[in-house]
């Protein structure tokens, strides 16, 4: 009978070690995964970081061009000022009233759309 006890106890302890095994290679797993699913995020952030820093030196161009057309639209108010003296025909004062009158904001929109379907902006 001591035999017998002797030969459960290994058996017992044998399937212990080896659920333990099992549970160690379980959490291996689970650790490789998390590794390679942190891998994958960093190289996806970077990629980010990367494109973030792009549209922010495009942007900045873009406000540098804005900038330079409300300084030629300043410059043209200017001119038809400028242009528009008494002396002139009424079909030339209209046209440069109208001009005149045109909101700097309808400008600067058609000025936006054409870079919107110029440039691809995402």
């Amino acid at each position: 009978e001591k035999d017998w006890k002797l030969r459960r106890s290994q058996k017992l302890d044998k399937i212990e070690l080896l659920n333990l095994q099992s549970s160690l290679q379980s959490e291996i797993q689970a650790k490789q995964s998390v590794m390679e699913e942190l891998k994958n995020i960093k190289a996806s952030h970077v990629g980010t970081e990367s494109r973030l820093a792009e549209s922010e030196s495009r942007n900045k161009e873009l406000l540098e061009e804005v900038e330079k057309l409300k300084e030629t639209i300043k410059e043209l108010n200017l001119k038809v000022d400028d242009a528009g003296s008494p002396n002139r025909p009424d079909s030339q004062m209209s046209f440069l009233n109208f001009l005149k009158e045109s909101s700097k904001t309808e400008c600067l929109e058609e000025v936006g759309g054409f870079f919107q379907s110029t440039f691809d902006f995402e």
